[in-house]
């Protein structure tokens, strides 16, 4: 479990950031993740988020359990890890689980994987094991036929872990 306290990013030069504005995050989040792999950016046009890759960052009530999904269940690789947190590489992506005790307090979906086929991946993950696939009867312009819900070209598929993170599954026909 960790406790919640005040860490800031140091904010850059010239700027002037309020206190509201400053996220407050738990204490020593920072340390406890791998740094980035890439090398340091030289210019300011390489700085843009949008050339940068993202990591998903999953809170867990309990790691193992969490563990035991995402790598069984999930058939996620596990890449890193330490006291507190794992890391998985999912495409070109990184998901980070780390125990928490706000984990599954996000009512809104966490991460979203795109697949080729949503009605295969939902079959295997499945046959997996995932047992909490979520129906949503009130999504506007959207059908449900059993887990699959379906908007136009696009057809999703909603889950949980173990804390109650929900995760997407979508894809296109």
């Amino acid at each position: 479990m960790t406790h919640r306290g005040q860490c800031r990013p140091p904010a850059r030069a010239g700027a002037v950031i309020t206190e509201s504005q400053q996220p407050v995050i738990e204490a020593n989040a920072w340390q406890r993740f791998p740094s980035p792999t890439t090398e340091a950016r030289t210019t300011e046009e390489d700085q843009m988020l949008s050339d940068a890759d993202i990591t998903t960052l999953v809170t867990a009530k309990d790691l193992g359990e969490a563990m035991a999904f995402y790598e069984e269940k999930l058939k996620l690789v596990r890449t890193d890890e330490s006291p507190g947190w794992v890391q998985y590489r999912s495409g070109t992506s990184n998901l980070i689980v780390y125990e928490s005790e706000f984990a599954g307090s996000n009512k809104a979906t966490t991460a979203v994987w795109t697949v080729n086929d949503v009605t295969e991946t939902v079959r295997e993950l499945k046959a997996n094991g995932v047992t909490s696939f979520q129906q949503y009867d009130d999504l506007p312009g959207a059908t449900r036929d059993g887990d699959i819900h379906t908007a136009g070209p696009v057809k999703m598929a909603w889950f949980k872990d173990p804390s109650g993170n929900i995760f997407e599954v979508n894809g296109r026909d």
